[in-house]
């Protein structure tokens, strides 16, 4: 299923995302199979890359409760590991899913370490990108402190 989520992942966004997605909708119970079976026997290379491979269709189809928990579990078995950009995209998406479920501290835990690891690796651009994000969340938590006033 690891080559499927990968092709799939290389369209969404695209000409034929709908074939796609609903090809990935219907072979759900087999990828969720496939997830827990990685986390399992392969957590720290076939597991982060079903997760970086199904991101943006958890996004896409407001799974992201699915996208948090499994994004957490990718990122615990890569923590210890020395940073390369595959970790650094974990965590941007772990944070990605934090926001989305209304969790601004843990997706600014999470952009933070995406962040180091990109400084850790010289990533510029994804170090602006990281930063932009948290500016983007900072600014968003601040509009809703005020509102609540």
């Amino acid at each position: 299923y690891l080559r499927l989520v990968e092709e799939a992942a290389a369209h969404l966004g695209g000409a034929d995302e709908g074939r796609w997605v609903r090809r990935l909708r219907a072979e759900s119970r087999n990828i969720d199979l496939a997830l827990d079976q990685s986390q399992r026997d392969d957590p720290t290379d076939a597991h982060p890359r079903l997760c970086l491979g199904l991101a943006r269709f958890w996004a896409q189809t407001s799974r992201n409760h699915t996208g948090l928990r499994r994004f957490g579990d990718a990122c615990a078995a890569v923590a210890t590991l020395p940073p390369t950009p595959r970790h650094a995209e974990l965590w941007f998406w772990k944070g990605l899913f934090h926001a989305q479920v209304h969790d601004p501290d843990g997706a600014d835990d999470a952009y933070a370490r995406s962040l180091e690891l990109c400084r850790a690796l010289g990533d510029r651009r994804g170090e602006a990108h990281l930063l932009r994000r948290q500016a983007s969340l900072r600014q968003t938590l601040q509009q809703d402190r005020a509102a609540r006033r």
